[in-house]
Order: C-alpha cells, then sequence, then structure tokens
C-alpha cells in the first residue's frame, strides 16, 4: 500500500477529488507557497501535505475528517525552520506536477483506497 501519510498523499487527494470534485487543500509552509505562487524562488520541497475539502469544511486524507487547524498542525514540524505553515486551495493541475515531480504512486493506485475512504464520509444522500 502507498504511504498516504508520506508522499502518496497527492495521489490519494487527486482520486479523492476526481471521484467526489471535492475541492483539493495543500499544507505549505511560507517557502513553498512562494514557490507555488509564482513569487520569487524559494528555497523549499513539494508541499508538505495534500488532502481533500469535504463538504463539512474539513480535511479528509487517509487519517480520516480531520479540522484544517489540526492538520496543519500535524504537519507544521516537517516545515522549513522559522516558516509559518498554513493550508490554502490548489488546482489538479497543481497536484499532478507534484506528483509527477514527487514520483509518489499513481492516482490509479490510489484509487480504490480513495473509493473507500469516500463511501465512509460522503454526506448522507449524496453519491460521488
Amino acid at each position: 500500500m502507498p504511504d498516504y501519510m508520506r508522499g502518496s498523499c497527492v495521489s490519494l487527494a487527486i482520486a479523492l477529488h476526481d471521484i467526489t470534485r471535492w475541492r483539493l487543500v495543500k499544507i505549505v509552509d511560507e517557502q513553498n507557497a512562494r514557490r507555488h505562487t509564482g513569487g520569487p524562488k524559494a528555497p523549499g520541497g513539494p508541499a508538505l501535505h495534500w488532502a481533500v475539502e469535504h463538504p463539512s469544511g474539513h480535511l479528509l486524507d487517509w487519517d480520516g475528517l480531520r479540522g484544517k487547524d489540526e492538520v496543519v498542525s500535524a504537519y507544521a514540524p516537517r516545515a522549513q525552520p522559522g516558516t509559518s505553515v498554513r493550508w490554502k486551495y490548489a488546482t489538479r493541475e497543481d497536484a499532478v506536477e507534484e506528483r509527477r515531480q514527487t514520483g509518489a504512486c499513481t492516482v490509479e493506485e490510489a484509487k480504490e483506497d480513495a473509493h473507500a475512504l469516500a463511501d465512509e464520509f460522503l454526506p448522507a444522500g449524496t453519491a460521488p
């Protein structure tokens, strides 16, 4: 199984987005936020984490449904020292490019797990 909490979270998030159409969210530190917005080149790697925004406003990832602040706090220790960490919306194109650059598992490999998560967390009366 891919490691969705280290590296392959982007593939799981893309697969969840494709199934549910929920917005993609990435957790970034200041360095990555500048790099991902076309600002001046800054040191730092890919986003710290990827998830989707559930209709409740919480984030859904391999650990389940959690508040945005909780997810940001969980990934803050992975940030560049001395930088702040935040969540921000992202496009599917951003996520696909990051998946390509990082070598995470394929979206196809994550689809079965994404379907299971989507089925568990879909709001009552809705379908993907």
